[in-house]
């Protein structure tokens, strides 16, 4: 049985630009590009990840299948405290996965802010931003999905309000298991 043919690449920046406005470049790394876009339709606010599937298989020895399982797990997340998967444009050489904004800092560099301008981070505060991690941490692993990539930088407050819920993002290496009983290996 033949596989389906992918879109090209113009087609899909076709698509991308008829319902996106990509603005400016959010975070930038070896094999995507993450923009901050508005949605033409209705106005709101995504971040859109371009995955270039030639430089993430060539460079990284990546596959195609791997951008899929990353698809596939942030599509099945859907918690208050994962950042959510809202639409995918794919085609032959690129991805685009389109997520909910973030508009807060990673959290070490919301302590930081925070604390220069006179916030006094108690074990309270600390541990509301832990409990809201962790929960989204037993999501995950209830659904057999291990995140694989827990740091700072992969938790985000969702806004800039002092009491804005913390999102866990960052799922390129996440994967699921095959079973509820299998584990992976730390190395």
């Amino acid at each position: 049985m033949d596989e389906p043919q992918l879109p090209s690449t113009s087609a899909v920046n076709q698509t991308l630009a008829q319902h996106y406005e990509l603005c400016e470049i959010i975070e930038k790394g070896p094999f995507s590009t993450m923009h901050r876009a508005v949605h033409r339709a209705s106005g709101r606010v995504f971040a859109v990840k371009t995955v270039d599937l030639r430089r993430h298989s060539t460079n990284a020895g990546l596959t195609r299948e791997d951008v899929d399982k990353e698809v596939e797990v942030c599509a099945s997340l859907k918690h208050p405290y994962l950042c959510e998967l809202r639409d995918v444009i794919a085609g032959e050489h690129r991805v685009h996965m389109v997520f909910e904004f973030l508009d807060g800092m990673d959290i070490c560099f919301e302590i930081v802010k925070r604390t220069t301008a006179g916030f006094v981070y108690s074990e309270a505060v600390a541990s509301h931003y832990m409990k809201q991690l962790l929960l989204g941490l037993v999501y995950m692993h209830e659904r057999g999905i291990v995140h694989r990539d827990i740091r700072p930088h992969s938790a985000v407050l969702a806004n800039k309000d002092n009491s804005s819920p913390i999102k866990l993002t960052s799922f390129s290496v996440a994967i699921r298991l095959p079973d509820p009983l299998a584990t992976v290996d730390a190395g």
